[in-house]
């Protein structure tokens, strides 16, 4: 609210005295400016110099008589309304243009990707505009017999490398390098020509790669969550952590002293912080790098991929309607089941491969909701959704927020 100094008004009343006579009095109000600036840098901390308000009555005769008297707060903020009557309803009308709430999808790039009968398991890009498309089988039991592949393509070249089995997992070291975590435990570097090495890293499955500004972290359906260095030949353990059955939270687990691992089924870094799912509903915050977990509340519902942004959680479940979560609990809910889900910028991006929902973290609601046929989803940038659509072609789209 802005202080408004009245310098100086006048008003005339008529007074009826004993003798039935109208008579006018005069009543002069002077003001003076009331000065506000804060002393220091410091929240809630103002000096105020405020002003005395003094009325001068003098009846038709001249003699006078001083008195002290008050105007109220009301009073003033009835004459404020009045005298910036015209500019309020002017920035009223101005408000919606002011308000960052409607997004629209521009199409910026379109290019057609060669592909043969495949399943796609994964697609992420990097700054750099290239995007690796993992396919393969999406079910396995004591061996992969699939044949695997990843296609490295940009809108100029395209790069097919045969794999030995399914990569599930992946993740840009570089712009021309990238990491491979596979069924059969290994963690794999490669360029867009070869291998450049391969690391057995657990008995199981490597189901999720992350890098932070600490390394490369891994999550792996024996429970493990581990913090790598990356160097030119290998990687090398930093620290570590194995999440059992006695760290989910009491509504999940059925046993307070089992340590029987949890698979890790997705992770994302934020800040110094990653959010881990495990299969059976588990959430987890690790601080990074010394890993130290606290487990946070959930049901006992099977997780198929999770989204964080601090605060907000998004949990992709596999056959309940997904849900994004804060400190504080539930936020909002999306009303299908999504098979696919990334985070572009401030925003939590969704589909059923049919259906595209964007929610942002902003305004906490739902901006875009239309029908989108699509294969896959990859965020290019932070204000940047690529979409690998209905007929294979992968389409850049700019996220504008008007």
């Amino acid at each position: 609210m802005e202080d408004v100094t009245l310098h100086h008004f006048r008003w005339r009343k008529p007074v009826e005295n004993k003798n039935g006579e109208i008579v006018y009095k005069t009543s002069e109000t002077q003001t003076t400016e009331i000065s506000r600036k804060d002393v220091e840098c410091v929240a809630n901390f103002q000096k105020s110099q405020e002003s005395q308000t003094e009325d001068f009555m003098t009846n038709g005769v001249g003699d006078g008589v001083k008195k002290e008297i008050r105007i109220s707060k009301e009073v003033l903020g009835h004459i404020y309304d009045f005298l910036r009557d015209d500019s309020k309803v002017n920035y009223d009308r101005l408000l919606e243009f002011h308000k960052f709430d409607k997004v629209s999808l521009e199409t910026v790039q379109k290019y057609h990707v060669e592909t043969r009968n495949e399943n796609i398991i994964l697609m992420i890009s990097n700054s750099s505009r290239k995007t690796l498309i993992l396919f393969g089988g999406l079910s396995h039991e004591t061996f992969c017999s699939h044949q695997a592949r990843a296609v490295l393509c940009s809108s100029s070249t395209t790069s097919s490398l045969p794999l030995p089995v399914c990569a599930i997992s992946a993740v840009f070291y570089s712009s021309t390098q990238f990491l491979l975590g596979d069924i059969s435990g290994n963690i794999s570097m490669w360029t867009k020509e070869k291998m450049i090495f391969e690391n057995k890293v657990t008995d199981g499955s490597v189901t999720s790669l992350e890098m932070c500004r600490y390394g490369l972290l891994s999550g792996s359906d024996d429970g493990n969550v581990i913090l790598w260095k990356v160097e030119e030949s290998k990687i090398e353990k930093i620290e570590g952590i194995k999440l059992t059955v006695s760290d989910l939270s009491r509504k999940i687990r059925r046993s307070s002293t089992s340590n029987k691992p949890v698979a890790v089924v997705s992770m994302q870094v934020s800040g110094d912080e990653v959010c881990v799912a495990t299969e059976t509903g588990g959430l987890y915050l690790l601080n990074l790098p010394t890993l130290e977990s606290k487990p946070l509340t959930q049901s006992a519902t099977s997780i198929f991929k999770i989204l964080y942004d601090h605060p907000y959680i998004a949990v992709v479940y596999h056959t309940s309607n997904s849900a994004i979560f804060n400190s504080e609990g539930l936020v909002d809910e999306i009303p299908f089941v999504a098979t696919l889900a990334v985070r572009c910028g401030a925003y939590f991006i969704f589909s059923n491969q049919s259906r595209l929902i964007i929610w942002s973290m902003n305004t906490r609601s739902t901006v875009i909701d239309e029908n989108l046929n699509c294969h896959s989803l990859c965020s290019l940038s932070n204000d940047t959704l690529q979409v690998l659509d209905g007929d294979f072609n992968l389409v850049s789209n700019f996220l504008n927020d008007h």
